[in-house]
């Protein structure tokens, strides 16, 4: 043991002054079984805290994703379409909340399969996030006549207005096709 400047060092604890606890009868200095509880206790609170503070922005990451993804969807179809020279659709399931790319059969008039790779497989809606409305040329579709798909031609004709997605806490997000072109754009 070392004297250094009215402190007490240990080799095996450190300084004896810098710490709180009880000394051991060996000499060891130990906190007690209150302060571990204490410090356990603010870690849990501040830990609670900070899930409950991004637990709010989880929504609002869920409606963006939906709706990229839809975008994405929607890009998909208008350039393979395009390039194909085939009709493409998206076509939508179980009450508007999902959805796949699809494309028309050649030299088979109105059938589609399933598009190649992953624009093919079926998509989903995240969870609490649902179609709210859907406007074309100014006006508004009805949800509950709205026809389950979204047809687009090799001349770059097809659906075009705007879809928006809703989320549980109201917040609204909106993707807009551009007529003509097809142009994709999803904006807040």
């Amino acid at each position: 043991m070392k004297r250094c400047a009215n402190t007490t060092l240990s080799s095996r604890t450190g300084p004896a002054s810098w710490r709180g606890g009880v000394r051991s009868p060996d000499g060891l200095v130990a906190f007690t079984l209150v302060e571990m509880l204490l410090v356990l206790i603010f870690l849990s609170t501040l830990a609670g805290a900070l899930a409950v503070s991004l637990g709010g922005r989880q929504d609002g990451y869920a409606l963006q994703v939906a709706a990229k993804d839809l975008g994405a969807a929607i890009r998909f179809s208008t350039i393979e379409a395009r390039l194909k020279q085939l009709p493409h659709r998206i076509t939508f399931y179980q009450n508007l909340t999902r959805y796949r790319v699809e494309t028309s059969v050649p030299d088979a008039v109105g059938e589609y399969v399933p598009a190649p790779g992953q624009a093919g497989h079926m998509r989903r809606l995240v969870e609490g996030v649902r179609i709210a409305a859907v406007s074309t040329d100014g006006r508004q579709l009805d949800l509950d006549t709205l026809p389950r798909l979204l047809v687009y031609g090799p001349r770059g004709d097809g659906f075009h207005g705007k879809i928006e997605l809703k989320n549980r806490k109201g917040e609204i997000i909106t993707v807009e096709v551009a007529p003509g072109t097809g142009q994709v754009h999803v904006a807040p």
